[in-house]
């Protein structure tokens, strides 16, 4: 058994596989700025081949997305919720928007919980809900 014994998805249906010859290419806005990318990109890599910056900790081009970090959290119109980018795949007429008030707070308060979890230190009660 390998460092990461979960099975791999097939290249074509997870975000980032390289392009095939014959994808086609998707048109997505993102902070209101046209981009197009072969099928099968992710938001995340469409927004850095734009130059648009997202971030994040836990995203390599060379691996398979993982979504731990939780700081490429996006607002995709029409959505629920916040996707994150690392994950998403661009989709024809997609409007994304990667800075906003909402999402630098989420972004902050994940970092603030990762410091937390890093230092093992309860978190302040700010940001752990209750039930």
């Amino acid at each position: 058994m390998g460092i990461d014994a979960r099975p791999r998805r097939e290249a074509s249906s997870r975000p980032d596989a390289l392009p095939r010859p014959d994808a086609r290419p998707v048109s997505v806005a993102i902070d209101h700025l046209p981009v197009t990318v072969p099928e099968g990109t992710s938001v995340l890599r469409a927004a850095e081949s734009a130059g648009i910056y997202v971030p994040s900790l836990c995203s390599h081009k060379e691996l398979s997305p993982f979504g731990g970090c939780r700081l490429c959290t996006v607002d995709i119109a029409g959505m629920r919720w916040y996707p994150l980018a690392c994950s998403t795949l661009a989709q024809d007429g997609m409007q994304v928007t990667t800075d906003t008030v909402a999402l630098r707070e989420m972004r902050e308060q994940m970092m603030e919980l990762k410091r937390h979890v890093a230092l093992r230190v309860r978190p302040p009660t700010s940001i752990v809900r209750r039930r």
